[in-house]
This record gives C-alpha cells, sequence and structure tokens, in this order.
C-alpha cells in the first residue's frame, strides 16, 4: 500500500524537494553559510518531512483498512480513486443482488398471500350457504353481519396486495352510477338491516368513464366505513350531481358520529385511525387509505367534509375531454 500512497503524494514530495533544493542553491550563494550547517539543514528538513509522511502515511493506511478490511492486495490499483470506484461498483452489484433477491422474496410472499386468499374464499362461501339455509332470526341476522365483515377485510386484503399493479388491470368503460353502486348496498344490506340503517339514492343515471372494478371498490369501501360510523336507525344518502365544472361528482352522506376537525387532514393517511377509531378496536385505518390511494391511480379526486354528525365523501369523475388527457398521460408515462 505504501507505493500507492507515495503514489498519490507525489506532487507533494516532489514540491518538497523543490523547495529543498532552492533553499540549497540560495544558502551556497551565501558564502558565509558552511558546508556542516548545510548538511545538518538538509538532514532535519528531509528527517523532519519523512515522519509527517510516515505518520500521515499509518493514518491513511489505518482508514482504508477500515473502509475495505477484506482487501490485502492494494498495489493493483493505479489511484484511491480508482480503489473507491471498482468497491463503490461492488458495493452497487451487492444491493442489486440484495435488491433482486428482496423483490422476488416480496412476490413468493405475495403468491401465499394470494393463494391463502383464495383458499379462504370456498369455505367463506360455505358459510354463506350454510347462512342461507338458517331461518331467519336475530342470530342468523348477526351471523351474516359478521360474515359481511370478515368479507370485507379478506377483500381489502386482497385489494391492498393488488394495488401497486393497479395499472395492469385497469379496464376502462362507459359505465353508470348505478352499476357502481347498487351492488354494493346490496353487499351491506344486512349491515344496514341489523343496525337499522336506510340508504337514500338520488340522480344515479348519469355514465362515467372509469374502470368499473377499481371505482367499486373505491365506493365499498367508503360506503362500509360510513355503514360501520352510523348510528343506530339513521340515514346514509348517496346522489350523483354536476359540479361547477361540468363533472359528475358522487356524494356519500351519513349521519353518524362525524370526524373531528383535526382527524379531518388526516384520514386517508395509512394506518391512521384518528380520535374515534381508537375507541373502537375493529379500526384499521386502512379502508380509507386504500380508497384515496386506488382514486389517485384512477385519476378521480376523492374528497371529505365533516361537521358535527355528518360525514360526506365525494368522488368526482372526469368530463370526456379532461378523460382523453389522463389517458393521454398514461401512455406517455407507460412509455
Amino acid at each position: 500500500m505504501i507505493f500507492l500512497y507515495l503514489k498519490e503524494k507525489k506532487k507533494v514530495c516532489l514540491s518538497f524537494v523543490f523547495l529543498l533544493v532552492w533553499i540549497n542553491i540560495l544558502i551556497i550563494i551565501d558564502n558565509g553559510f558552511t558546508a556542516i550547517s548545510l548538511l545538518y539543514l538538509n538532514i532535519s528538513s528531509l528527517s523532519f518531512y519523512l515522519f509527517l509522511l510516515l505518520l500521515n502515511f499509518f493514518k491513511e493506511k489505518k482508514k482504508w483498512q477500515t473502509l475495505y478490511p477484506q482487501e490485502m492486495n492494494f498495489q493493483r490499483y493505479h489511484s484511491y480513486f480508482d480503489l473507491f470506484e471498482k468497491k463503490q461498483e461492488a458495493l452497487r452489484l451487492e444491493m442489486e443482488t440484495f435488491r433482486n433477491e428482496l423483490r422476488v422474496d416480496m412476490l413468493e410472499q405475495k403468491d401465499v398471500q394470494l393463494s391463502w386468499i383464495h383458499e379462504v374464499k370456498t369455505p367463506l362461501t360455505a358459510m354463506q350457504l350454510l347462512i342461507n339455509q338458517l331461518p331467519n332470526s336475530h342470530i342468523t341476522s348477526k351471523l351474516q353481519v359478521e360474515w359481511t365483515r370478515i368479507y370485507l377485510l379478506l377483500d381489502q386484503t386482497l385489494h391492498t396486495l393488488r394495488l401497486q399493479e393497479i395499472e395492469k388491470d385497469f379496464l376502462t368503460a362507459t359505465v353508470s352510477l348505478k352499476a357502481l353502486v347498487l351492488p354494493e348496498i346490496k353487499d351491506l344490506q344486512s349491515w344496514c338491516f341489523n343496525k337499522g340503517i336506510e340508504i337514500n339514492i338520488e340522480q344515479l343515471d348519469f355514465k362515467v368513464m372509469t374502470d368499473e372494478k377499481w371505482a367499486r371498490f373505491i365506493v365499498r369501501q367508503i360506503l362500509a366505513n360510513a355503514v360501520k360510523y352510523s348510528k343506530k336507525n339513521s340515514t346514509i344518502d348517496i346522489e350523483g350531481s354536476l359540479n361547477d365544472e361540468d363533472q359528475i361528482c358522487l356524494t356519500i352522506t351519513d349521519y353518524g358520529i362525524g370526524i373531528p376537525s383535526q382527524d379531518l387532514p388526516r384520514i386517508f393517511q395509512k394506518g391512521f385511525t384518528g380520535t374515534i377509531g381508537r375507541k373502537q378496536s375493529a379500526s384499521t385505518g386502512m379502508g380509507l387509505y386504500l380508497a384515496h390511494q386506488a382514486a389517485q391511480k384512477l385519476k378521480l379526486p376523492l374528497t371529505a367534509t365533516s361537521s358535527q354528525l355528518k360525514t360526506s365523501f365525494a368522488l368526482i369523475f372526469p368530463t370526456q375531454t379532461s378523460y382523453s388527457k389522463i389517458q393521454s398521460s398514461r401512455e406517455e408515462e407507460t412509455l
């Protein structure tokens, strides 16, 4: 390593030699300076410089050996920069290998989770068939509600796994708001009956351009959240309308416990349960987060407003003109 070190310090060494030669020339010109004094000056200067050079060398050697403890042959490098560059490339390859292994591991875990979800769907379907065969009673109604909650959690987990690759699952078509809302109301009707919740729908004849499956998922999360936090024997209003920009707006309003003003800016954050959610152990803080993430992927603005005992979520669908621009931007991102 000492040769690599000297190669790096050659300019300093040459500067010292030049300075020493220049001093010698000046002293030789002065006739009053003896040869012994000149020799003493050279030896003492050279010794002092070599001492500093060796001290600096051992410090740098210790530093490089700490940085690269496995490296034994420093001779094969032309400079420190060459050494650093080669080590940086080795580290980059190591990180790339680790990242690939991590990606493979995550894909394997995802496949396992997807497989588990599909396996669970079989007994869940069997449970639904058994519940349908039971006579109508309070217990049957409670079983149906709990089944619905399990189904919603399972569906939420499934869409969480698929959310990162949502672009690969886009299938845009013209669909009515009724097709987005009515099936979700039907899936939640047992829960609504159990709590005595009445759902009012108005102006759902609008046609929108969107991905029906993911748009229904957004509506499902908002509607399930509304049912969960609504008081017994209350109402939920679902209405379609045109805003000032002639965009179609789907509004879901519940008259439940409301959202505190300090929590409202954070309700779409991952895992945020808020003041109300902390009082309910069933709250996961994932439903609205997933709905907001899916809405962003679909370029559908999702907003929330809340006052005392009233909460509204508005999902805005683009006009035909703005939708064409969204499609163009998606194609550019894909390219």
